[in-house]
């Protein structure tokens, strides 16, 4: 039984591979085709937007895992049905159980994979990817250290100590520099806040210039500043909720609502992320009783093009659930999970129309 079961398994994860690589190489092509037509703007050239794309595909990854986990298993477990293998297996006394069984383990391992992308990887990439496009087309300069970003615009040099997600600056420091290269302001604010457009609102402000009689301080409670960032560079420093970490959207809701600050948006993200692990579970189990059932005799072609449409259907569904719920004020965590469930209800329904 043992190796039947590594049997299935080795097949549903080459399937599922080869659809993910599949699905990853067409995301890719269409991505590298678009960020072609912004090549020459600046010094965003074909080597970077390749780059980008590169950066890009943890992401693509992470996105694709669910759809790619339903086709795989509806490919691997059809091609054994296909060569009469599943049939054999059932006559030697396999139940459908255990074959269910194998593919949730797959389902688990795949669930474990897309955490470790989707929280580690992507989001650290997908940010490099960002910060790499905005910056070659905008022509600025930029540097991230553990002492914060450094950013080169014009004659200024800007750090920013930390990003709250809402665009708030905290610990700015503004160097302006002269034409020949030298420092004759420094600018320092606890706090910078976005006002729309490129102005600024600084607080706890102090300015230090440098005359030839000596430094002269100024210090202002709140001070106005424009062109601090512009809204290119602005996309870049604020983080998107989709980009965050669950650890760190969960941090930034606990902020949002401590302050009485609206939060359902990123709360629906938060449960998304969670329950993306559970979707791919959701969608292996899924393909066992459509391969056991209506799709048992047809062929590859076919439980391809089923299985697309129900992926391309899920992820509509889920995204106009999650918009409605949204507009109608409908609780994140219900309105994210909905999708899932209802998949899962129907998972459950015909596994029981199985036996």
């Amino acid at each position: 039984m043992r190796i039947i079961d590594r049997y299935l398994g080795v097949t549903i994860v080459k399937a599922t591979a080869v659809v993910l690589v599949s699905l990853l190489s067409l995301f890719t092509l269409v991505s590298f085709i678009d960020e072609l037509t912004r090549t020459g703007q600046g010094s965003y050239d074909v080597w970077r937007a390749a780059v980008f794309v590169a950066l890009m595909l943890p992401g693509f990854t992470y996105q694709l895992f669910p759809p790619a986990a339903l086709l795989g298993c509806m490919v691997g477990l059809g091609g054994l049905a296909g060569s009469s293998e599943l049939t054999a297996m059932r006559a030697a006394g396999v139940p459908i159980a255990r074959i269910t069984r194998v593919v949730l383990w797959v389902g688990l391992g795949m669930m474990v994979i897309t955490v470790l992308i989707g929280e580690g990887i992507s989001p650290w990439a997908v940010r490099k990817a960002e910060l790499l496009r905005t910056l070659a087309i905008s022509g600025e300069a930029s540097l991230s250290t553990q002492k914060g970003l450094w950013l080169r615009q014009g004659q200024s040099v800007i750090r920013v100590g930390r990003v709250e997600h809402n665009g708030r600056l905290l610990n700015v420091e503004i160097v302006e520099l002269n034409h020949n290269g030298q420092v004759y302001a420094i600018n320092k604010a606890a706090t910078a806040i976005h006002q729309g457009s490129n102005h600024w609102l600084l607080l706890a402000y102090e300015r230090v210039r440098f005359t030839a009689s000596g430094a002269k301080i100024e210090r202002q409670a709140e001070h106005q500043w424009d062109g601090l960032l512009t809204e290119s560079l602005l996309e870049v420093v604020t983080v998107r909720a989709n980009s965050m970490p669950i650890w760190t959207l969960y941090e930034y809701i606990n902020y949002l609502e401590n302050n009485e600050l609206a939060s359902q948006a990123y709360v629906a993200t938060l449960w998304n992320k969670l329950l993306t692990p559970i979707t791919i579970a959701v969608m292996v189990l899924l393909a066992v009783p459509i391969v056991f059932g209506p799709l048992r005799s047809v062929g590859a072609s076919a439980r391809i093009f089923i299985g697309m449409l129900i992926g391309v259907g899920f992820y509509l569904i889920n995204q106009v659930v999650g918009y409605m719920g949204l507009v109608f004020q409908v609780d994140p965590r219900i309105s994210a999970s909905l999708p899932t469930l209802v998949f899962a209800f129907i998972a459950m329904a015909m596994m029981r129309r199985l036996r």
